[in-house]
């Protein structure tokens, strides 16, 4: 419930006045693996699904599905940054200076 593509689903929904809040759920909001969340729209075990690539290319072009939303299209997230990326605390204590390095040309580019 917390993937990149769920929030931005809940601030679409919030925006269009729906409610997502935990107090007062006006959409049910169900957990599947991202790998099977396609074969449970196709199956009709829900009526949407919050994608996010490659899983949601391959989704609208394996099975046809209409997308309806994309961050790379709507101009409310033109200007910030979708991802998150991270280092684990055994490559960074196994390779600091990789790490750094990574770490670093990453803030960069952000700036």
């Amino acid at each position: 419930m917390s993937d990149s593509s769920v929030v931005a689903l809940k601030r679409i929904l919030y925006d269009l006045g729906i409610v997502v809040s935990s107090d007062n759920m006006e959409v049910e909001l169900v957990v599947y693996n991202l790998t099977d969340l396609p074969l449970a729209l196709k199956n009709g075990a829900v009526d949407a699904v919050a994608l996010h690539d490659p899983v949601a290319s391959s989704a609208e072009s394996e099975y046809g599905f209409k997308k309806i939303f994309d961050l790379t299209e709507d101009g409310k997230f033109a200007n910030e940054y979708c991802c998150a990326v991270f280092v684990t605390t055994s490559v960074a204590a196994e390779h600091p200076e990789a790490a750094g390095a990574y770490t670093r040309a990453l803030m960069n580019s952000a700036s």
